[in-house]
């Protein structure tokens, strides 16, 4: 062999050694608990039973204040959860008094999509 080959195979172990003390021994992984008294018991939520709920999707334009069975949920465009089957009136306040109510059912699990557009008269033009 000739030494120049010696010679760079030698740099190559040293780097590699140089390298691996550097990185260091890798951190300790931690043990399994073993007694049952170790183990820490975490309480898991019921998952919730959405099969039953029923809601609305209420939109307009433009957007206006909305009322589900007489009282306020906000402004359109809103989603409104956890209604009961059944019956329900969504109201859509208009301007100048103007409301527009409409009746919708909602079977067992149901979502309806509502939506109304609200025509300007033309005294509010």
């Amino acid at each position: 062999m000739h030494a120049k080959t010696v010679i760079r195979g030698m740099v190559w172990v040293f780097m590699a050694g140089g390298w691996l003390a550097a990185c260091g021994k890798p951190p300790a992984v931690p043990e399994a608990p073993t007694d049952e008294a170790d183990l820490e018991v975490v309480p898991i939520a019921p998952e919730e039973d959405l099969s039953n709920s029923c809601g609305l999707i209420i939109a307009s334009t433009p957007s206006t204040e909305v009322l589900v069975d007489g009282k306020s949920v906000g402004k359109t465009p809103i989603t409104v959860e956890d209604l009961a089957s059944g019956s329900h009136e969504v109201t859509f306040v208009g301007p100048g008094g103007d409301n527009v109510t409409m009746t919708v059912e909602l079977a067992e699990g149901q979502y309806q999509r509502v939506q109304h557009n609200i025509v300007p008269t033309a005294r509010e033009m």
